[in-house]
């Protein structure tokens, strides 16, 4: 599955570039010892939230964990109605498999409304 979506990473990784060139440079400093190496490069982590249904919820919460200058890059996908991300301080985002959405998760609040139908699944890449 992770080699199989290298170009969606790569994408994401050219769009951290291109709108947080900081946090990218910041990002692309990081070294591990070998044999290790980034899944998700430059993100050192992956959250696969999957087999959201209409009797799930993703609770509200802030990655106090995270990396204070480096986004977050999330990208839903599945069949589903609803289940919108809401970003307490900004609004509520509906986003649809094949979007990607880059924000700030360890300074904004963020969840998911009910979803209404369908199963949801997403991706959440962040560095701790």
């Amino acid at each position: 599955w992770i080699e199989r979506n290298k170009s969606l990473w790569r994408y994401l990784r050219d769009c951290l570039k291109l709108i947080f060139p900081e946090a990218y440079n910041k990002l692309t400093n990081i070294t591990l010892p070998d044999p290790l190496q980034l899944l998700y490069y430059p993100w050192s982590g992956a959250a696969i939230n999957q087999q959201m249904t209409p009797n799930s919820i993703l609770q509200h919460h802030q990655d106090w964990k995270d990396i204070h200058s480096a986004p977050n890059a999330v990208v839903p996908y599945g069949d589903y109605d609803r289940g919108d991300l809401v970003l307490w301080q900004a609004k509520i985002l509906e986003l649809r498999p094949g979007d990607a959405l880059l924000f700030m998760g360890s300074l904004i609040c963020h969840g998911n409304t009910k979803i209404t139908r369908g199963v949801r699944n997403s991706v959440n890449l962040f560095t701790h």
